[in-house]
């Protein structure tokens, strides 16, 4: 099973041709000017898209995936995040907590205020935060995935510890 490392962001289609803008950590643009593919975040699951060409300024990488035609095909994916697999990194890259990502969807919210709890049954990601959505009396509820609410997070036990607002739960 292969982790996946987050290197960057689409920012917004370029051209009429189906190309893209896009942002890279530094020190993941060898990498990504050197893969044959670059996943992207759908809907919680990482796809590959195939890249036909990839340049760069000093700031912006412009890309066009096979995939795409036109401008209307990327709009959607504005603001999602790009990721490559461990094994399209460089060994001297050192990887952090941050860039890992872990399944969520497998964890349990525990409010330390009102001690419920919540099965996490995927993420969201917004423009201001990721999105834990869990299920409260029958509905689907968002709760944000922000530092300022998690006291702690036990990844052996898959419980994250939160500190709610009493109208949130």
């Amino acid at each position: 099973m292969f982790k996946y490392i987050k290197i960057g962001e689409i920012l917004k289609p370029f051209r009429t041709t189906g190309e893209l803008l896009a942002v890279i950590e530094d020190r993941f643009k060898p990498d990504a000017e050197k893969a044959k593919a670059i996943f992207i975040e759908t809907n919680g699951l990482k796809i590959p898209f195939f890249i036909e060409y990839i340049e760069s300024d000093e700031e912006l990488y412009y890309i066009k995936f096979e995939e795409f035609s036109g401008p209307e095909e990327i709009k959607k994916y504005n603001g999602a995040k790009l990721f490559l697999r461990d094994t399209d990194i460089s060994d001297n890259q050192e990887q952090t907590a941050e860039d890992q990502e872990i399944n969520l969807s497998e964890f349990c919210i525990t409010d330390i205020n009102s001690g419920r709890s919540f099965q996490i049954l995927r993420t969201e990601q917004y423009p201001q935060q990721l999105m834990a959505v869990v299920l409260k009396d029958d509905q689907e509820k968002l709760i944000p995935l922000v530092n300022e609410l998690i006291i702690e997070i036990n990844e052996e036990k898959k419980v994250i510890s939160m500190d709610l607002p009493e109208n949130l739960v």
